[in-house]
């Protein structure tokens, strides 16, 4: 196989942008392929929010002019490398859509169906479509992820006309789908660009953006072999498995790795005798805090040797819940509402377990973080997490999502942290030796990108 050169575009990428865990993905997957001999280039927004002296950005003399909402409108382009290599990130920036306030409409990242997201990510996915076809060919792939980009394919081989240029899109999370209605989409993106979103992906007075990538591209990914399996599913997916089914010879499970430099060796700083299980992530019910914190109440009130430290910020019913529980049972419950980096290694490093009770996990970070550092994760047997532990060999699992199968997981959890630690140090040495490098991953996107370029359009 002769080169391979991937636009790899997202609406996150770290340490630059970040809101949740694609970010984590486009800031360290495109570092492994890259060594690996994959020319990879980063397609990203170019927000108000991203500090153009840290990350060194420089301001280009080239534009990308896209004809959007029955206008054509002219996006200056940036330029930088993503730290720690010398992997290229462009940067698309539009005053009035783009480079305004934060990545997302909400805080908690969950899409509004605002229009001015529909108008961010459509001039994007514009720009994205337009830029790959005048500097792609043949040996050329746009690597398109999550819902914000997925617009970028269709225009790509339809309003464009480009079938040289190859597509695939990877699902990060299949619940967030960017479904706006027909006569907002026809407003803002214009007659041209909604001509061309493929008619199965209009239903019910709506469009569905996610489900006109996957249909629009030669390939679909996602993040787990097991999510995989899950979303062909009606119950599990999110109105789109037909779509995946319709795609399921071309559709594949990569787990996601981590990049081990961003969580380097810490030294465990514990000295109390109590079972500290910690949490770092988005308060949300899709993370499971709606079985989590009645579980917390059983187990705190069953054995008082049993602390939570919990970091995060979302869905305000949960956070004033946390809140309460930090003064009913004061010096028990942590909790630190806030994004916080350092206070989040040092919950990954210095934790007995680490909490992952998700109704639903594509993929899973956290899990991989926490046994990197020996911490052993408590975790229902979903997606990603159910690919990646081994149930009392370097973590725990529980099936039925609810309250009861919780809460009993981590009170068996503590009952062989205090009366078996020989066992237990076994599961923490089994854990740490784990590899969750991109190393293997990297190799599955390297094999697929050839296999893509190896079909015709």
């Amino acid at each position: 196989m002769g080169k391979i050169k991937i636009f790899i575009a997202a609406a996150e990428a770290s340490p630059l942008a970040k809101v949740g865990g694609l970010a984590d993905v486009i800031g360290s997957l495109p570092k492994t392929l890259s060594k690996l001999g994959v020319q990879i280039t980063i397609l990203l927004p170019k927000y108000k929010t991203i500090d153009e002296k840290k990350f060194k950005l420089i301001k280009t003399k080239e534009t990308v002019k896209v004809a959007f909402g029955g206008n054509t409108e002219t996006l200056p382009l940036w330029r930088t490398t993503l730290p720690d290599s010398k992997v290229p990130i462009i940067l698309f920036e539009h005053k009035s859509w783009i480079s305004r306030g934060g990545i997302y409409a909400t805080p908690s990242a969950e899409p509004s169906g605002h229009e001015s997201e529909l108008q961010r990510f459509g001039v994007f996915s514009s720009a994205i479509a337009e830029y790959a076809s005048k500097n792609g060919d043949s040996s050329t792939i746009l690597h398109c992820n999550d819902w914000h980009v997925a617009l970028a394919i269709p225009i790509m081989r339809g309003l464009l006309r480009n079938k040289k240029v190859h597509a695939l899109i990877t699902i990060h999370n299949l619940a967030y789908q960017g479904i706006y209605s027909e006569k907002i989409a026809l407003k803002i993106l214009g007659k041209d660009i909604f001509s061309i979103i493929p008619k199965q992906a209009k239903n019910k007075g709506n469009i569905n953006l996610f489900a006109s990538g996957i249909l629009a591209s030669n390939w679909t990914s996602t993040v787990s072999p097991t999510y995989r399996e899950e979303i062909l599913k009606p119950e599990n997916g999110a109105g789109l498995d037909w779509a995946l089914r319709a795609k399921k010879n071309k559709f594949v499970g990569i787990l996601n790795g981590i990049d081990y430099k961003s969580w380097p060796p810490q030294k465990r700083f514990k000295t109390e005798k109590a079972f500290l299980c910690g949490m770092v992530s988005r308060i949300a019910e899709q993370k499971g805090f709606d079985i989590l914190l009645p579980a917390m109440l059983d187990v705190l009130n069953k054995d008082k040797r049993i602390k939570f430290t919990i970091l995060g910020v979302g869905e305000p019913l949960y956070v004033a819940k946390l809140k309460k529980y930090t003064k009913q049972f004061a010096g028990r419950v942590t909790f630190i509402n806030r994004f916080d980096e350092a206070a989040a290694q040092k919950i990954y490093a210095n934790s007995d377990a680490f909490l992952i009770p998700s109704r639903f996990e594509p993929s899973g970070l956290g899990q991989m973080i926490s046994m990197r550092y020996g911490t052993l994760p408590i975790a229902r047997a979903t997606g990603g997490l159910k690919d990646t532990i081994n149930n009392l060999e370097d973590g725990f699992l529980f099936g039925p999502y609810s309250r009861q199968a919780l809460a009993d997981c981590i009170l068996r959890a503590a009952k062989l942290f205090f009366n078996n630690p020989k066992k237990w140090n076994a599961m923490r040495k089994n854990a740490a030796r784990k590899d969750f490098s991109w190393k293997k991953s990297a190799l599955e996107y390297k094999k697929l990108f050839s296999e893509i370029l190896q079909h015709k359009n």
